[in-house]
């Protein structure tokens, strides 16, 4: 007769969790070093070099860029090590990995993220911003961030605007487009530097959009946007925070990214509803949130958003002392009780991505 045995589950020791935990955060602080890699290749046009040059040594790379070859061939084999560049011993040469261009090169490629990085070096600049804050009331003025952060956030939205913004947000929300190509006013609220604005613009050359935001500098940098694109004639900007812009009624309202930061985002709704036309439609577009916070934990880009919530959006909306702070996590449910308790009677869904929720409101 044989007999069998069941492995028992034991319970890690304290020094095999301590272990656990030290291997799991060593390999967090590699990747946060290697993000400033990252950073730097963009700003140095490395990764272009490497991308137009083919295999190529360090030697290579510094002549086509302008660089120390010395401190070239470091930054090559930190993104060999971390998989993104190939390396073959024989003759010192490097290579984009397959399927690099397209998220470190090519700018107008939907799955460009390098400038992600700099979204994450203005977390680091700004530390002592943020531990101030969390010592006192907690609020950081949008226009205090180092200035990385405002590129950052213009070139990181930029690609799921590009990509995602024409060609399924808009298409997602019934008988929006059509308003759109037939002629329509169009209010964009927080619309920062101008991108979603001007896209919307170039698309829809009917209709007249109207960019408001309380952040002067962003402005400037919104109108220059619309020249590059070509949409000076059917745009405007005005210096206005959420509560303060007139013009109404608008037939349609957007909220790209923006209603989370506002201090004050129930007053802004109500705004909304005072300027929207009878049978207008807001489309509101928020970072992709579970129903609940357990739910939201268990998302991949998890970390990211908390992080991001924790030092941009939720600081910038205790900063314009309003009562309620969102955070970037709200989630639907959270938002639909905001706008059925303030003016709205219809809330839905249109799209759900693995990064954002596109939502149309109407009065």
């Amino acid at each position: 007769m044989s007999t069998t045995t069941t492995d028992i589950p034991t319970t890690p020791t304290p020094e095999e969790l301590a272990e656990a935990t030290a291997e799991r955060l060593a390999g967090e602080l590699s990747s946060a070093a290697f993000v400033a890699m990252v950073a730097l290749g963009d700003a140095l046009g490395l990764y272009g070099a490497l991308h137009r040059l083919g295999p190529s040594t360090a030697g290579a790379v510094a002549a086509e860029t302008g660089c120390n070859e010395r401190l070239v061939l470091e930054w090559l084999s930190s993104n060999a090590g971390a998989g993104y560049v190939t390396y073959d011993p024989d003759g010192e040469v490097f290579a984009l990995a397959p399927g690099v261009d397209a998220v470190l090169v090519h700018e107008a490629s939907p799955a460009f993220l390098a400038p992600g990085a700099e979204i994450i070096r203005s977390l680091y600049a700004d530390q002592a911003r943020v531990e101030a804050a969390c010592r006192g009331d907690g609020g950081i003025d949008w226009g205090d961030h180092h200035t990385c952060m405002f590129t950052g956030v213009e070139r990181f939205f930029a690609t799921s605007y590009r990509s995602q913004l024409v060609e399924g947000w808009i298409p997602a929300v019934p008988g929006l487009e059509e308003t759109l190509r037939g002629g329509a006013r169009v209010a964009d609220v927080g619309c920062g530097h101008g991108i979603s604005t001007a896209l919307m613009a170039a698309a829809y050359p009917a209709s007249t959009f109207h960019g408001f935001d309380f952040h002067a500098p962003s402005l400037d940098r919104a109108r220059a946007v619309a020249a590059e694109s070509g949409v000076e004639a059917t745009t405007s900007y005005e210096l206005a925070t959420a509560v303060g812009y007139g013009g109404g009624p608008y037939d349609v309202i957007c909220f790209f990214d923006a209603l989370h930061d506002m201090g004050d985002p129930e007053a802004a709704i109500r705004h909304a509803a005072s300027e929207i036309a009878e049978d207008g439609v807001v489309l509101l577009v928020e970072p992709w949130a579970g129903p609940d916070r357990a739910t939201s934990l268990q998302h991949p880009l998890a970390k990211w958003s908390y992080a991001a919530s924790t030092v941009l959006c939720t600081p910038c909306a205790l900063a314009q002392q309003g009562p309620l702070a969102l955070g970037n996590q709200a989630g639907p449910a959270r938002m639909e009780e905001l706008f059925r308790a303030n003016g709205f009677t219809r809330f839905e869904v249109a799209l759900e991505t693995p990064f954002n929720l596109v939502i149309a409101v109407r009065p």
